[in-house]
């Protein structure tokens, strides 16, 4: 049988950095896929960047977001997820990667699996000042996890994550969990992918490709958390987590969100103080400082060791 996936791209004057995110979708060894980008408005030169593919490849398909639709990147992938008629979603920023072989390695991962196993790989991250992206190693969460839940834990104890386009999504999982929250405006990935891993039965991690990751473009995003909109719709994000897990398992306040909160809590401390009183509510039950500052610090000297500047 053959595969098909539907990569969906948001894009916001990404002129300078969707260039890479296109070539590594060109570039897959596996041809049996289709690429929107949604462009939510952008003011630059992005849309002449995306023609150029369009004229080059007819796989790329080029939307421009509605005025009627709500603006920002949920709103858009939204967009994608109505046209997409692949088999798989793979979810990709205009300014990530996607190593070339990542298509065949995780559609050979994924085939002998049921329609709702998740491939995972490993990631790594970049900024346009390094010469090499670093690459990560022996994370706890490269693994497959025949209890796709168990993913969260170890999310929490050791102080990372997988970044969105580390995943390849059978379509029967999407259809299931329903659209992005558009109402979000900070973690609605990670609210995203809460009902995602909740859904699936298996996840199944392909070690031989990764992923890049674009820090040095999130920045602006990252600082956002601490203003008092971004505090509020990452509250609510984690309400709403918190909400999928204790329907899915039955637990309340699960260590994963309570690694949150702790997590939230230590950066309001240093940057914003007072809306942790006005917020006192939700972090009341965080992890405990103590152990939550013990444990990161052994982490982060642990992240440290598990990163090669290989070049790719």
């Amino acid at each position: 049988m053959i595969y098909k996936i539907s990569v969906i791209i948001p894009t916001y004057n990404r002129a300078s950095t969707i260039k890479e995110a296109l070539n590594s979708v060109l570039n897959q060894t596996y041809s049996d896929w289709e690429c929107i980008i949604i462009d939510d408005g952008s003011t630059d030169h992005t849309e002449t960047v995306i023609m150029d593919y369009i004229n080059l490849n007819n796989r790329f398909i080029y939307i421009k977001r509605p005025f009627s639709r709500k603006k920002g990147a949920a709103a858009c992938r939204n967009i994608g997820l109505e046209m997409a008629i692949g088999n798989y979603i793979q979810f990709l920023d205009s300014d990530d990667v996607i190593a070339s072989n990542k298509f065949e390695i995780q559609i050979n991962c994924l085939k002998k699996e049921d329609l709702r196993t998740i491939g995972t790989c490993r990631y790594g991250i970049m900024r346009p000042s390094w010469k090499n992206p670093k690459i990560f190693y022996g994370l706890n969460s490269f693994r497959s996890f025949k209890n796709p839940i168990k993913l969260f834990k170890i999310f929490a104890l050791n102080f990372n994550y997988l970044p969105l386009h580390v995943y390849l999504i059978p379509a029967e999982i999407v259809k299931n969990v329903g659209e992005w929250n558009e109402k979000l405006t900070v973690n609605d990935d990670g609210e995203y992918f809460s009902r995602i891993i909740l859904n699936s039965s298996k996840i199944k991690f392909c070690n031989n490709t990764y992923v890049l990751y674009n820090t040095g473009a999130k920045d602006r995003i990252s600082g956002y958390v601490t203003k008092e909109k971004g505090v509020q719709s990452y509250i609510k994000s984690w309400d709403l987590i918190e909400g999928n897990i204790h329907k899915k398992i039955g637990v309340k306040n699960h260590i994963y969100v309570r690694g949150a909160k702790a997590n939230l809590f230590k950066r309001l401390k240093s940057e914003n103080p007072a809306l942790i009183l006005k917020y006192s509510s939700f972090f009341k039950d965080r992890w405990p400082n103590p152990s939550y500052f013990l444990i990161s610090f052994i982490n982060k000297v642990r992240t440290k060791l598990l990163v090669s500047s290989k070049a790719y």
